[in-house]
């Protein structure tokens, strides 16, 4: 059994998918694995989003090296603050 993946706002346009499972085992494995599957522009978006991990974001776990294991789900997410902060200035 792999991991849920599961893509919102402006990543799901660099992955142009909504979803997809993978075998890695941290967070930080798994934007390795997706940056090479989808290419630089996904580490880039990847910086904006909010990742969550079953429901919690990974700061409240372990950050970047947070474990995996199958049948987690992680969530990119838009993150609006992000957003809020590029209206702001333009």
């Amino acid at each position: 059994m792999s991991i849920n993946v599961v893509f919102t706002g402006p990543i799901k346009a660099t992955t142009g998918m909504v979803t997809t499972t993978s075998n890695a085992r941290s967070v930080e494995e798994l934007i390795e694995e997706l940056s090479t599957r989808f290419g630089e522009g996904f580490r880039l978006e990847a910086r904006k989003t909010k990742i969550i991990v079953n429901g919690y974001a990974i700061q409240f776990y372990d950050g970047l090296r947070t474990r995996l294991k199958p049948g987690d789900t992680v969530d990119f997410l838009q993150n609006w603050r992000i957003l809020e902060k590029q209206a702001e200035t333009d």
